[in-house]
Order: structure tokens, then sequence, then C-alpha cells
């Protein structure tokens, strides 16, 4: 675990060295994830993707570059990489269900059956909250859909 929390600092120290040798402030890389965000949405899944992995690389503690991360990953197979953000945003940020939700379509991909039952039920209990009630409706209906295959 040690060892994990000492990439992960490496990793942050990285990343603040990459923006700070461009002069970039985390807020100003918020322009490239909305470019991100355009390619997801118009289908261009491996241009956003690129995308995001340069801002995870220069910002991991994102939790919105890792989200948009994971929707890449996911819409080209890459459940892996979708897996390792989510568990980046529930590290983060582990009362959000946003992470359980992506990290339960990242395990279905994988054919991790259990686990995505898991994560899907975690997301669709922390997210009673009537803002994250989109966020249970479709964790609902991936799950029922999982359970009937």
């Amino acid at each position: 675990m040690d060892a994990a929390i000492g990439e992960a600092g490496d990793l942050e120290r990285l990343g603040k060295a990459l923006r700070d040798s461009y002069g970039l402030q985390t807020s100003e890389l918020r322009a490239l994830a909305h470019v991100g965000h355009l390619k997801l949405m118009a289908g261009d899944f491996a241009g956003a993707q690129r995308i995001y992995c340069l801002l995870v690389v220069m910002a991991p503690d994102d939790v919105g570059f890792q989200i948009g991360l994971a929707d890449a990953s996911i819409a080209l197979g890459h459940f892996d990489l979708a897996l390792q953000a989510a568990a980046a945003v529930i590290a983060a940020l582990p009362t959000d269900p946003r992470g359980y939700f992506i990290s339960g379509r990242a395990c279905l991909g994988l054919g991790l059956a259990e686990e995505a039952r898991e994560d899907l039920a975690d997301a669709i209990r922390l997210s009673r909250v009537p803002d994250d009630a989109g966020i249970r409706q479709r964790a609902e209906r991936i799950l029922a859909l999982s359970d009937r295959g």
C-alpha cells in the first residue's frame, strides 16, 4: 500500500512539473477537457481518450479528467484502463456514486459480473440524492440487464 501511495505522489509531482514547465494551471486544462468532451459527444472516442490521458498525467487528482478518461476508455473497450480511472475517482471521492458506476460498467466489460453488481448497487445506494438520480436510473437499468443475461 505504501508503494502505491508513493507512486501516486510521484505521479502528482510529475503532473505538477509538466504543468509548471508549460506554465499551466489545472484550471487552464479545463479548456482541453472541453475539447475531449466534444470529441466524446462526436463519437471520436480515440481522440477523446488521448486528450484525457494527457490531462490525467498532468492533473491526476482531477476527478473530472479521470471520469472523461473512463468514459472514452469504456467506449473503446479498454475496460482495464476505465477500471483504473474508476479506482482513482473512488479513492478521491468515496461517497460519489460516479466512481462506482464507472467501475460497475468496466467490470461488466471485463466479465466480472459479481463485482459489477456490487459496484452498481453501491452507485445506486450512494445516488439517493436527487442530483444523482440520473446515475441511479442508469445503474438500475444496467443492473437489471446484467441480471437477465
